[in-house]
């Protein structure tokens, strides 16, 4: 069974972007500029907004009483970097 969530495109870049660092990007530029020649739309700061979108299912990740120290260490430090507006160290 599928999930279906109304929610703003930045949501999916972000689940999809996560880890890119922007002092070592992988799918950047590349991914921005297909997703436009495609139509898509991008606010002028959608690198930090996409991130600041993505600290509500980062933060929804760490309630999870399951999670390794390693995981949790993970989610932190992007919720860190987010908030201080930075590539995480990961």
């Amino acid at each position: 069974m599928g999930v279906a969530v109304a929610s703003s495109p930045l949501t999916d870049l972000e689940n999809f972007l996560r880890y890119e660092l922007e002092s070592r990007p992988l799918a950047e530029p590349h991914f921005s500029a297909a997703y436009r020649r495609a139509g898509g739309v991008l606010p002028e700061d959608w690198g930090r907004l996409r991130r600041i979108v993505g600290l509500t299912s980062t933060c929804a990740s760490l309630a999870n009483n399951e999670l390794s120290a390693v995981v949790t260490g993970e989610l932190v430090e992007l919720v860190q970097a987010t908030a201080e507006d930075r590539d995480p160290r990961l």
